[in-house]
């Protein structure tokens, strides 16, 4: 996810945050050329950088976090890469800040998704606080779930009312909103062995 983001028939290939994961590029590059099915676009420059977990894409519009890993540069090439969605960026130092959270998520996807055609899945305190902001910034727009854990909301919503979430056991305290999930087919993943290297299900 990180190296690669697509959305429709256009894939950009980013320039990860983390100098470790760049030599993942050139693998990813040479298999979506492969495919000959997207229009391929390079994040080239050294100092612009996007994590795929850093952007959410709800279908009309794309949230995108700055972070550690994604800054203003890489955000950028993104809205050149996909210029017909509204790119709104969400500082995830300040959300933190403005909510008294000290430790600062890794990407803005390590606290919400999307888990419906309109619904968002938020989790923890800085889940609340990006909660409240999209309450007030795009009231109406969408569905606002959210559950206690922070690490529950991120899921994978497949479309035709299909997601993939982590297990109860893993988060009893959220499991009873994500049980009554607003969908066809609710599919638990017991995650926990890859979250100790912080990967997460998107």
């Amino acid at each position: 996810e990180d190296i690669c983001i697509i959305i429709k028939n256009t894939a950009l290939i980013t320039c990860p945050g983390a100098k470790s994961r760049r030599g993942e590029i050139e693998a990813v590059n040479t298999y979506m050329r492969g495919l000959h099915a997207f229009t391929i676009h390079n994040v080239v420059e050294p100092d612009a950088t996007i994590d795929g977990g850093d952007v959410l894409f709800t279908g009309t519009e794309i949230f995108v976090g700055i972070s550690e890993r994604t800054n203003k540069k890489g955000i950028q090439k993104l809205s050149e890469c996909f210029p017909n969605y509204p790119v709104i960026p969400i500082n995830l130092q300040q959300l933190a800040k403005e909510n008294n959270i000290v430790e600062i998520p890794l990407h803005l996807k390590s606290f919400c998704s999307m888990c419906g055609e309109n619904d968002i899945l938020v989790g923890g305190l800085i889940g609340k606080g990006f909660k409240n902001w999209l309450e007030k910034e795009r009231k109406g727009f969408y569905t606002i779930i959210d559950v206690p854990d922070e690490a529950a909301a991120n899921c994978i919503y497949i479309k035709n009312g299909i997601v993939l979430r982590r297990a109860n056991q893993e988060f009893p305290k959220s499991e009873t909103v994500l049980n009554h999930l607003n969908v066809k087919k609710n599919i638990q993943i017991e995650a926990s062995e890859l979250a100790k290297v912080d990967g997460a299900l998107t």
